[in-house]
């Protein structure tokens, strides 16, 4: 009987591991956003950056995107994060005047890079 009680046990803790270790963890993008800023202002940018506030961390890494602003223009810019935590970014959108989410018209001849922004 307290082999089979044994058994179980180590079944039981076997299974609540895999549970535990698979699940996504939850990033608060203020966080993340704080980081890109802090880099940002290393390499002479100025301005600001909004991530999305809840950024789910899988087994892969994560996916997300942000909002830089900067002298009254902004973009949408989507990054990667992978299991060996560091950033890439994947995309920009196009460099847009007024705030956020007002759906300002893109400007001509403005780079994509948001290193550049």
């Amino acid at each position: 009987m307290g082999t089979v009680l044994g058994m179980f046990f180590i079944v039981a803790a076997a299974a609540t591991g895999i549970f535990v270790g698979t699940r996504p963890t939850v990033m608060d993008g203020r966080w993340i956003a704080a980081k890109l800023a802090e880099g940002a202002d290393k390499a002479g940018g100025a301005g600001t950056i909004e991530c999305e506030p809840r950024i789910r961390v899988g087994v892969a890494g994560a996916e997300f995107r942000c909002t830089q602003a900067h002298d009254g223009k902004h973009r949408q810019v989507w990054y990667r994060l992978t299991r060996d935590g560091s950033l890439q970014s994947l995309r920009s959108g196009p460099l847009r005047r007024g705030a956020p989410g007002g759906g300002g018209d893109a400007e001509a001849g403005e780079p994509d890079d948001p290193g550049e922004l």
